[in-house]
């Protein structure tokens, strides 16, 4: 039995057996697209109307992007019309066809549906574009089932070996996959719907040397590789749906399946792995060998004869010194980046002011600091300490870690608990508004969460995306400012205990009270308990004290709670200005908040006459704004709406917290500006604004502790001095005369004193202008005071009435208003002196060696060589104890120390660029670009030296040229890959020519072809234009003319040439060299060798 073949125009052959079975296929496909017109207009194949409803038909839809996906009709849109064809309103004659449709996409979300036009080609049969193809294709596909994964590739890749000489003449300039290089069988390959990673893959393997030759056969092949894909998605699940893929895992796959359905070992013996005794007495290339003599008992194929090499892998216990040596295959290297590429933190510790550090203002006698100092001399004091306000650390971070991670760090190097340590991005802004060096800086900072990260992406240097170098970038952490006291009352801990948080944290509704209780008389809600009493006991014995704001802080929560209700009223003449109650707002719900006014006004009746006088209330709600005040009478109270503090609110549970900037003026212009080092400061929510203000001064102190290097004059240290006793005297005032007040809150009557609040009134008037700065509140948003909100600025209260988380809200921050010294009249200074900023020794080591490894350059100048990837890979490293390496001799887990070199090389070397970074919470793409050699990479330096290979080969064995390379472009939740590929003549029956051998001597650029520029957001602009049509046209003859090898980019179905000097980029993902001197044995056995022969 024989066939014969036609020959065509062009000299190929045509068998009609294939012919026919093309020519069934397209008649079935037309077949089943009319199907769908007319199913989709509500026909069947008569062309009658159908009976059932189109509701859940799958078809395969496009979405706007362009992308195919599975999806189901969920709905028809109708037009109506007569025999006349004109439309009407439905009736019982009339014919209802559809004209749009409503798809529902399988893309992972649940509510993309489009309307889509039934004529519209983003329609088409059910598994025409999407992976649901694999069974309905495999009813017709005569090869499915049985057909290898060897055979597919084949029919797909024949068309790489095609001489088109007639046919691209003729062809399209304007369509893909066409090849305009005469004898090297360029061909794109369209995308199916993100397939680039499969047609990046297939088109270097389809440019490797001998391995090809294996492949192809004399059939020729189609550039829509839907039946390869239909193959290999029954081969790998992974592959079966319309996701993006991994190029290197199809890669890796792809040798796994050529290898297995090349294998000729069809009956794989069972082979034991090698003795621990034989491996200790055998010298070490025996070892070798016999492990790879037993690894070809099972594996005999030529992707191991090509593409396999061996491994040395020594993992040496750190008790017993036992070394386990191990020979392990390998198809493809994954060359690991440097492990020294970490984020260093320059970080600036701020401690808070207490008596330890701001000796000149806030310095207590040694026996009430007690043991809480850490050094004896001040001369002799360095990091960590808490006599220091200033402290730099270095800190090595992972680039995927984030910023808990960072406080964790800092809290084992500067002894602060990370839950009181506040991170913040760092920035130093130029004013344009003054000329003294002093003020001319300023350090602004922005908090930033503690799932803040990766700390890579934290990092405004544009160096950050280069890993081939530490990168030192500078952040602050401010300790929190409050240091609370402890007092051992169990019962206080109790009594503090409020109602849970109610909806938006501190509010409940009144409905979900009972009767009863919304109905309690005032004096049944203001009993207190046993606990409460005791608990008021001892934190008044040390509330206002010595310590207190100097080196402790005490919440006056309780004492809050305690107080509301010991001035709780019992009529109109009861009430108290900065009463702290409970209040039912406008939408029925509790808040806290302050008395703020009391006004007395006529009572109006139904008929608008004016009667007695009736008292009313103003409450301000906590954390609200002004407009959101309200009226409460004394009913109120009595009908319970409004209620002793806590009574139904809960209490915030974190303190108030304020950015507070540093303000100068300059002294001509009068023009505001910024300066100095902005700072976090915590405050209490019940604290009067005196008691707050007294914080807020001790805090300020730590700006005037120190003379300034800029301004060392008697003058100005002598008025710092002065400052510095005047801010002392108003804290103590401050505190003493809260303390009074608070005493007589809870024990005197229930009646707060107008006599303290005067007193204080009048120790604050005189003291205020003593000051260096004034205290102001401003808006947030804008602390100059120069946009609309200005209003907004006043000065700050200090006044025992109202409380601090009253009075200002998240939405408001402080500055420090500097006063000129007048010390100079050209140049009027201020006492602002910034701390002495302390390194602590020990960590900044770190930073040496990174500047002396560095030497200062750029890295993103410099890159990485593909030789330092190498070399990590081949360096010992230690493991974890995790059970990933069990010592034999100890029989334990053990963290043994690992170090691999390679052994034995393949003729083809394929290299993985592990460029997709992930830790447990963050991910990353690493972009630095690798430098590999296009020609003349010698491994020799990467091989065991006492492997055969090393000692009896020649030096040209080592070296290796580049043959194709796979690109991925873009990051870890999308992109797109790009194969590049050298290209060497191959004739129509499959055979390789290895005459041609360029060993890149006389490499020139070729000026003609223009260079492939990214874009600003890292793609490389590649598509279809007039100029590379252009360029493709007569790239035929600037081929024939170049004494260079061709390159060629594989963009799915665009091929286009690419110049040398473009080959190597930060996109490189794959790479594949072929050994300049291959195997004789191979070359043999694969360069003349035909397909057919071998099936």
């Amino acid at each position: 039995m024989f066939e014969y073949a036609l020959v065509t125009k062009d000299g190929s052959f045509t068998w009609p057996r294939e012919a026919a079975a093309k020519a069934t296929a397209l008649k079935r496909t037309a077949d089943e697209d009319n199907s769908l017109r007319f199913l989709l207009r509500g026909l069947n194949d008569e062309g009658k109307p159908l009976k059932k409803s189109l509701v859940r038909t799958p078809v395969d839809a496009m979405d706007t992007s362009g992308r195919w996906y599975r999806g189901i009709i969920v709905n028809a849109e109708t037009v109506q019309s007569d025999s006349n064809g004109s439309t009407s309103l439905a009736s019982k004659d009339n014919f209802v066809e559809n004209t749009h449709v409503r798809v529902h996409f399988d893309d992972g979300t649940d509510n993309h549906q489009e309307w889509i036009d039934v004529k519209s080609d983003r329609i088409a049969v059910a598994g025409r574009f999407t992976a649901s193809s694999l069974e309905k294709d495999s009813e017709h596909d005569e090869e499915s089932g049985a057909a290898s994964i060897e055979s597919k590739l084949k029919l797909t890749m024949a068309n790489k070996k095609k001489d088109s000489t007639t046919a691209e003449s003729n062809a399209d300039p304007n369509s893909g996959g066409g090849c305009t290089f005469v004898g090297y069988g360029a061909c794109g390959l369209d995308n199916l719907g993100n397939t680039c990673y499969m047609n990046s893959g297939l088109q270097c393997l389809s440019y490797l040397p001998l391995l090809r030759s294996y492949i192809l056969s004399g059939h020729t092949g189609n550039v829509h590789p839907k039946k390869f894909r239909n193959l290999l998605a029954k081969c790998r699940n992974q592959y079966s749906g319309a996701d993006q893929q991994d190029a290197q895992e199809l890669v890796n796959d792809m040798f796994d399946m050529l290898h297995e359905d090349g294998n000729r070992v069809t009956k794989k013996p069972y082979v034991e792995a090698l003795e621990d005794e034989f491996i200790a007495k055998t010298p070490l290339p025996r070892v070798g060998e016999e492990a790879w003599r037993r690894f070809q008992r099972r594996n005999r194929s030529a992707v191991s004869d090509l593409l396999m090499g061996q491994v040395y892998n020594q993992v040496t216990c750190p008790k017993c010194s036992h070394t386990s040596r191990n020979f392990d295959p390998f198809n493809m290297l994954s060359l690991p980046f440097p492990t020294m590429p970490e984020v260093i933190f320059r970080c600036i510790v701020v401690r808070r002011g207490t008596a330890l550090n701001c000796l000149g203002t806030l310095k207590l006698s040694e026996s009430q600091i007690g043991r809480l100092r850490t050094r004896s001399s001040s001369t002799s004091m360095m990091p960590p300490s808490k006599e220091l306000i200033f402290e730099e650390y270095i800190v090595p971070m992972s680039r995927l870690a984030d910023i808990g991670d960072l406080k964790m760090k800092l809290q084992h190097m500067t002894g602060v608990s990370a839950a009181r340590l506040r991170m913040c991005k760092h920035e130093e802004i130029a004013s344009t508004s003054t000329n003294d060096p002093l003020t001319k800086i300023h350090s602004k900072v922005t908090a930033l969460p503690d799932k803040e990260g990766p700390c890579v992406k934290l990092l405004q240097n544009a160096a950050l995306d280069d890993t081939s170098t530490p990168t030192v970038a500078r952040i602050m952490a401010f300790e929190t400012t409050l240091n609370a006291r402890h007092i051992d009352v169990s019962s206080v801990e109790e009594s503090t205990t409020v109602s849970p948080p109610q909806r938006d944290g501190n509010e409940s509704t009144a409905d979900e009270m009972s009767d009863d209780e919304a109905t309690m008389s005032a004096p049944n809600r203001t009993a207190l308990s046993k606990a409460d009493e005791r608990g008021v006991q001892e934190i008044l014995k040390v509330y206002g004290d010595e310590k207190e704001c100097f080196l402790y802080d005490t919440n006056p929560t309780l004492l809050a709670k305690v107080i509301s209700r010991s001035l709780w009223p019992e009529s109109a003449e009861g009430f108290n200005l900065g009463l702290r109650v409970d209040a039912i707002d406008h939408r029925n719900r509790w808040f806290p908040g302050s008395v703020i006014e009391i006004v007395t006004e006529g009572k109006k009746d139904d008929d608008g006459v004016v009667g007695p006088k009736e008292v009313k209330v103003k409450v301000h709600f906590d954390n609200f704004a002004s407009k959101w005040d309200e009226e409460y009478t004394l009913e109120s109270f009595t009908e319970g709406r409004v209620c002793p503090l806590y009574s139904h609110a809960s209490a915030r549970s974190k303190p108030s917290e304020f950015v507070v900037h540093h303000r100068g003026t300059n002294a001509k212009s009068g023009e505001k500006y910024l300066f100095g080092q902005s700072f976090y400061i915590q405050c209490y929510n019940e604290w009067s604004t005196a008691r707050a203000g007294a914080h807020i001064l001790s805090q300020a102190s730590r700006f005037i502790e120190s003379s300034s290097p800029l301004d060392c004059s008697k003058h100005s240290d002598r008025s710092r001095r002065d400052a510095r006793k005047v801010i002392k005297t108003l804290i103590r005032d401050l505190i003493d005369f809260d303390r009074q007040n608070v005493q007589a809150a809870v024990k005197m009557g229930g009646r707060q004193s107008d006599e303290i609040s005067f007193a204080l009134q009048e120790k604050v008037k005189a003291l205020l202008p003593l000051l260096p700065f004034e205290i102001r509140v401003t808006a947030a948003t804008d602390p100059l005071g120069i946009s609309h909100s200005s209003v907004d600025e006043h000065r700050y209260p200090f006044n025992l009435v109202r409380t601090i988380g009253n009075y200002m809200t998240a939405r408001q921050s402080l500055v420090l208003d500097w006063k000129g010294n007048n010390l100079n009249q050209a140049l009027e200074r201020i006492l602002y002196s910034p701390p002495p900023i302390v390194q602590h020794k020990q960590s900044h080591k770190l930073l040496k060696a990174h500047l002396k490894e560095t030497g200062g350059n750029d890295p993103r100048r410099s890159g990485l060589n593909i030789g330092v990837c190498l070399t990590e890979f081949c360096k010992e490293q230690q493991l974890d104890g995790t059970g990933c390496w069990r010592c034999p001799v100890c029989k334990k887990d053990r963290e043994g120390r690992q170090s691999m070199t390679l052994w034995n090389l393949p003729d083809i070397l394929t290299f993985h660029m592990k460029r997709f970074n992930a830790s447990s919470r963050w991910r990353e793409k690493i972009t630095t670009r690798v430098d590999f050699p296009l020609t003349g990479l010698n491994m020799r330096e990467w091989c065991a030296k006492e492997s055969p290979q090393y000692m009896d080969s020649n030096e040209e064995d080592f070296v290796y040229d580049l043959v194709g390379v796979v690109n991925h472009y873009g990051g870890m939740t999308g992109g797109h890959y790009v194969a590049t590929c050298k290209a060497t003549k191959c004739s129509p029956n499959g055979n390789e020519d290895f005459a041609y051998d360029f060993s890149g001597s006389g490499l020139a650029e070729t000026d003609s072809l223009p260079e492939v520029e990214p874009s600003s957001g890292g793609w490389a602009k590649i598509g279809r234009s007039k100029e590379k049509d252009s360029l493709s046209n007569g790239a035929s003859k600037a081929v024939s003319e170049s004494s260079e090898p061709l390159w060629l980019q594989f963009d799915d179905e665009l091929v286009e040439p690419l110049p040398p000097r473009n080959v190597v980029s930060e996109t490189a993902y794959v790479l594949f060299y072929k050994r300049r001197r291959m195997r004789p044995s191979n070359i043999a056995k694969y360069s003349t060798l035909l397909v057919n022969d071998c099936t």
